[in-house]
């Protein structure tokens, strides 16, 4: 017989929130783009982090806990959000966005030179969220630990 594997506190909320964060970061990137979705990545890794540090057990206390279900939601937000920011160029269209880039820089651009600082911009954006949300998930979740150790004392 197969063992069932429980999957811990973190691990859970981290999952949990990585599709909440997903939906959230595609909401917010078709609305404001990669920006709408470095904003929702921090309240994310908050909502992440505290809700972790409650659900971590004995080995996984606090900081430990945030981090690993920010670990955990960081992807499936980062693709949410990506897709949104896709979906949003999308509308836009790339002759408006390359005329607009060649305004801006006083320069050419093509519509493939464009596309190409699209996925660049994009790629940047989605390791600035990840991050952030890594690291407000861990300081939320020391936080919240922090806070539960001075109300057991």
């Amino acid at each position: 017989m197969e063992e069932e594997q429980q999957v811990s506190g973190p691990l859970r909320v981290g999952m949990r929130w990585g599709g909440i964060g997903g939906l959230a970061g595609f909401l917010a990137s078709l609305v404001l783009a990669s920006l709408g979705g470095l904003v929702a990545s921090v309240f994310v890794g908050i909502a992440c982090g505290r809700r972790a540090a409650a659900a971590g057990d004995e080995k996984q206390q606090g900081g430990k806990a945030g981090l690993v279900g920010g670990l955990m939601a960081a992807p499936v937000f980062v693709l949410g959000a990506a897709s949104g920011a896709l979906v949003s160029v999308r509308e836009v269209g790339l002759e408006e966005l390359s005329s607009t880039l060649g305004d801006f820089s006083g320069m050419q651009v093509s519509s493939q030179e464009a596309w190409v600082l699209i996925l660049a911009g994009l790629a940047f954006a989605a390791v600035v969220q990840a991050g952030a949300l890594v690291l407000s998930s861990v300081l939320a979740a020391s936080r919240t630990a922090k806070k539960e150790e001075d109300k057991g004392e």
